[in-house]
């Protein structure tokens, strides 16, 4: 029974969490649609941002600027491989969480069968280990990713495109100021760095 429920569970994880195909092989991961809703959107909205923000009080700068189509952005191979990357990474980092909470479900099953707890008991042990790595993991990762891919669309748009990898950045990070704030971030607040030190910071 309790095999049974976590096959069940990891097929339902694949096809609606992971977007998993079938394939020869290995499972590939198709075309994520919360990667393209977030992920993809992000990167684009950077960098169109940096073209509204840089061409208007440096019109003399040789950008390249962002076609009538905005998404003719994925044409040029920088772009599509900084997506590609940060779509694997994000990948790797939701198998990871999704099989911590396999683990963590599949250890509360098999507690509450030996304990002979009734099934709903049962069902709301498993409610709260998706709820709390499942669900708050993947809203977290979602958030970082968002983030990351905002900030190297924008760093891949100066440097490249316009070819200013001389220009610094101020990054300010704004923070609740409490006792959640971790000291890694409390010291990046207000540091000024080039495009190629801000790589990976954010």
């Amino acid at each position: 029974r309790r095999d049974a429920f976590l096959a069940w569970l990891q097929e339902q994880i694949d096809r609606e969490v992971l977007e998993v195909v079938g394939g020869v092989g290995n499972p590939l991961t198709g075309l994520s649609n919360w990667q393209n809703a977030y992920i993809r959107a992000t990167y684009l909205k950077a960098v169109t941002q940096v073209d509204g923000d840089l061409l208007p009080a440096s019109p003399t700068l040789p950008g390249i600027r962002v076609p009538g189509n905005p998404n003719d952005i994925f044409t040029i191979p920088y772009h599509t491989s900084a997506l590609q990357r940060m779509y694997t990474r994000a990948f790797d980092r939701l198998r990871g969480i999704t099989a911590e909470m396999s683990v963590q479900i599949g250890e509360r099953l098999a507690l509450g069968l030996a304990q002979g707890l009734p099934n709903q008991d049962i069902a709301k042990s498993l409610v709260d280990r998706v709820q709390k790595i499942g669900i708050t993991r993947a809203r977290m990762l979602v958030r970082t990713e968002v983030i990351a891919a905002h900030a190297d669309a924008t760093l891949n748009r100066l440097e490249n495109d316009y070819g200013v990898g001389t220009v610094v950045a101020e990054v300010e990070f704004a923070t609740a100021r409490d006792a959640t704030v971790c000291p890694r971030c409390a010291a990046l607040d207000a540091r000024i760095y080039t495009i190629a030190e801000a790589r990976g910071v954010i």
